[in-house]
């Protein structure tokens, strides 16, 4: 996988650098385990709320992937996405792992729901990169709201 910079309106990506079949496994989604209020606290101070790099794990705690993540949190949000957030225990531990839920080309950006998961679900709620969204329905970038993101090695 590669991290590209896109656009302006549509910011940083997580591509594909190699064909990923239907149902394998991409890359971990890793970072710092902290309370919901930390992260809360943290996206405030940092962003001003623009910016989620939050995935929650159960109803306290958020793996927040800003500073200490893997290349999945530069995977965004979208309506009609071709991966998937999949959390598993593990001997006790809840991990997170972004799963391609179709065939993904070389090339072609990787892409999830987001709303489903996220600390910013609020957010992600109407927002998608998909262009086959309803006309009424906002675009995320056509907004520039959301940048959610997973991880595979620590950076």
């Amino acid at each position: 996988m590669q991290v590209e910079c896109h656009s302006r309106d549509k910011g940083i990506a997580l591509v594909a650098d190699q064909a990923i079949p239907k149902g394998e496994f991409i890359v971990q989604y890793a970072g710092e385990v902290i309370s919901i209020g930390e992260y809360k606290l943290r996206e405030k101070a940092l962003t001003g709320g623009r910016h989620y790099y939050g995935v929650t794990i159960n109803s306290r705690e958020v793996i927040d992937a800003r500073n200490k993540g893997t290349l999945a949190r530069f995977a965004n949000h979208s309506c009609a996405p071709n991966a998937e957030l999949q959390k598993w225990d593990v001997n006790g531990e809840t991990c997170c792992g972004l799963f391609a839920r179709a065939d993904i080309l070389r090339g072609e950006e990787i892409t999830f729901d987001g709303g489903n998961v996220s600390v910013a679900a609020d957010v992600a709620k109407g927002l998608c990169r998909s262009d086959s969204v309803p006309a009424d329905r906002p675009r995320a970038h056509d907004i520039n709201t959301l940048e959610m993101t997973t991880d595979s090695p620590l950076l």
